[in-house]
């Protein structure tokens, strides 16, 4: 992902009024991949780097969440039994662990998660709600550009 991308999220959610957190720091992405067992891919990474999610949600009720949030769908998303019920996500979404949750949209009605298989393969961004999905984007970088071009689009494809 560009810097110009990353630059551009960061003036994005400010202009929202999402008062985006500043980046994190090498040792605190190392911890993040001590912790979810997987090394994240540049795209990630580099977003993380410069912007650490959000601490208010945007307009469209989206909120990006710290890396300290960041975790595989069946830890993170599952155990929310709540409105929709995440309980069986993880036995629905093909590959269930090899998705990492990152942001959600109105409270969890949708939950944005990344793929990162172990070794290298894309970045696909998938949008749980209940035991559903749907592919918003097939990268990363992919999500962004797409929520930065039209935000209808990234949060209520599918």
């Amino acid at each position: 992902m560009s810097e110009q991308i990353e630059n551009r999220l960061l003036a994005f959610w400010r202009e929202c009024g999402a008062a985006p957190r500043p980046g994190v720091s090498a040792g605190e992405l190392r911890a993040c991949e001590d912790r979810i067992g997987r090394t994240l891919p540049m795209e990630v990474a580099s977003v993380y780097r410069c912007v650490n999610g959000t601490e208010a949600t945007t307009g469209w009720l989206f909120e990006a969440w710290p890396l300290a949030r960041f975790g595989s769908v069946p830890e993170v998303v599952t155990p929310f039994a709540g409105i929709p019920d995440y309980s069986q996500i993880a036995t629905k979404l093909p590959d269930a662990a090899e998705y990492f949750a990152f942001a959600d949209y109105m409270i969890w009605s949708r939950v944005f998660a990344v793929r990162l298989a172990r070794g290298s393969g894309p970045t696909q961004v998938v949008a749980l709600c209940g035991d559903s999905w749907v592919e918003i984007a097939p990268t990363f970088a992919a999500f962004w550009e797409r929520y930065l071009s039209d935000p209808d689009a990234a949060l209520f494809a599918g």
